[in-house]
């Protein structure tokens, strides 16, 4: 077959990772019309953007754990007997849900995978009465966390993805090279970045100006020496990034306009 016979992208699925506090949350909540499975908190660093920039934005999350979920909106979408399982099959089934229904524009947000694969932990511990889980059960849990990314791939979605998730540190024992990695049992952690289209590492940075202290991000699409370039859509590194500044890459790979930002972050020079 012809490369011009080819169709064009039409959905992206996006790994967001990096330490704590880097501000994956906040650059995720700008992209059009996001809907998050919240699975960290209460999205406190969004809630702050919001009521320290006096801005009026609005989206959908869905606020996941161990306990019986009551909202509505969850309950309407998934079934009542859904919100009286385990955070690991709730999420499973929120996320078939929304992948079903929600259209082109919008933004599915899955925070985070570090958090859903500790409620999958529990979910095996809970199913084989393993605790701590056992060496056959890790085949459980690759098995599993596999099944879920090709989910987020399904070809019947229509909704950009993005999967945030947090950096731990290697050392190569032989080399003593330091690797940057997503943070993540087994070596899924090597083989999520490449089910993803996108692989972005936020990095948060302080700078000295003068007497004065700024903090700054890196939007790292190289995460390190020994991981490859995480991006198919020709991405370079952007510093302060925001989804305005991410879009045009965006649309260059899907071959069609996006819509506006849910909201954009003033960034100080």
């Amino acid at each position: 077959m012809k490369l011009s016979k080819l169709g064009q992208v039409s959905r992206l699925v996006i790994l967001l990772y990096g330490q704590p506090l880097a501000g994956k949350t906040v650059l995720a909540s700008q992209f059009p019309n996001p809907v998050f499975i919240e699975l960290d908190g209460k999205m406190t660093s969004v809630l702050t953007a919001r009521a320290n920039r006096e801005e009026k934005f609005d989206f959908d999350a869905y606020f996941i754990d161990e306990d019986e979920t009551t909202d509505e909106d969850f309950i309407n979408l998934c079934g009542k007997a859904f919100a009286r399982q385990s955070a690991w099959l709730k999420t499973q089934k929120l996320t078939e849900r929304l992948l079903e229904t929600l259209p082109q524009d919008a933004t599915l947000i899955i925070d985070s995978i570090t958090r859903l694969s500790e409620h999958l932990i529990h979910f095996i511990e809970k199913t084989t009465n393993h605790r701590p889980i056992q060496l056959q059960d890790w085949n459980s849990f690759t098995m599993h966390i596999g099944d879920y990314m090709d989910l987020l791939r399904s070809s019947k979605a229509k909704c950009n993805v993005i999967v945030i998730g947090h950096e731990d540190t290697l050392k190569n024992e032989l080399t003593g090279a330091i690797e940057k990695t997503l943070y993540l049992p087994t070596k899924q952690r090597y083989r999520i970045p490449g089910i993803a289209d996108e692989y972005w590492l936020l990095r948060a940075n302080t700078k000295l100006k003068g007497n004065k202290r700024v903090n700054s991000r890196t939007l790292q699409i190289v995460p390190d020496r020994t991981s490859p370039s995480g991006s198919s859509c020709w991405m370079d590194n952007i510093e302060n990034p925001t989804y305005e500044k991410i879009r045009p890459y965006l649309e260059k790979s899907l071959g069609r306009k996006l819509p506006e930002p849910t909201w954009t972050p003033q960034i100080d020079k």
